[in-house]
């Protein structure tokens, strides 16, 4: 499999913790690029409602990581 740390968007707004701003921006996001197969993102409440989206959105896909296998918590860091 090929994973990819491309910086998919970048934004400044006022805050970069608060789920509804960063929901919106993942969802412009697969609105523009499409829907990524899986989806690692840290523990952070900024991502509670991403973890929810990012299923949803690949629900009906049939391939091995549809529905709730596409969306994994992961380190925010590399070491």
């Amino acid at each position: 499999q090929i994973y990819s740390r491309s910086i998919l968007w970048l934004k400044v707004a006022l805050s970069n913790n608060d789920p509804r701003i960063i929901t919106s921006y993942y969802v412009d996001c697969v609105r523009s690029q499409g829907c990524p197969r899986i989806l690692r993102v840290d523990m952070g409440t900024e991502n509670l409602t991403v973890s929810t989206v990012q299923p949803i959105l690949r629900r009906f896909d049939s391939d091995h990581l549809a529905g709730g296998k596409s969306f994994i918590y992961g380190k925010s860091t590399i070491k």
